[in-house]
């Protein structure tokens, strides 16, 4: 076996890497800021248009949106403390922010309705309303599409 003298062994691994903003990623972190109460720091947000989506979302729910640079955010979570109103949350075109508001809103006391835009309307959610019915969620929608209604408790089976 030929052996490599040019290759040295290292006990460890340090330095900073930066990836490209992720879209599936940025809109998890972004709506996790609605169960989470603190500040947090998010950097290299994806800039696509689903995520400005879920971003704007979150701040009609409460949250805190700060800039603090190109691409770096300060969110101020709201831990579950919606207000009582009807929320009317415009998905747009954004199939990821609907389906994952299903689930988190499901959790969160209040009333909700998520609509989108025409395209987003005809695409099917029962996918993701009949599991939150088994949890007993209080979730209907018109078709399995948009709009869902969602009256949002603190406790799902």
């Amino acid at each position: 076996m030929e052996s490599f003298s040019f290759i040295k062994s290292s006990s460890s691994l340090q330095g900073t890497i930066q990836l490209p903003g992720d879209k599936s990623i940025s809109h998890r972190i972004l709506l996790l800021s609605l169960v989470h109460s603190g500040q947090f720091s998010i950097e290299n947000l994806s800039n696509c248009s689903d995520v400005k989506t879920s971003k704007k979302i979150i701040g009609q729910l409460g949250c805190k949106i700060s800039k603090k640079s190109s691409g770096h955010l300060k969110i101020e979570g709201i831990a579950r403390n919606v207000s009582s109103h009807t929320h009317y949350l415009d998905c747009e075109n954004s199939g990821t922010t609907a389906r994952l508001l299903c689930g988190i809103l499901a959790g969160i006391p209040g009333n909700y309705i998520l609509t989108g835009d025409a395209s987003l309307s005809r695409r099917p959610m029962s996918r993701v309303v009949m599991p939150l019915q088994l949890m007993d969620a209080k979730i209907t929608s018109t078709d399995g599409r948009l709009p869902i209604k969602i009256i949002g408790m603190s406790s799902l089976k």
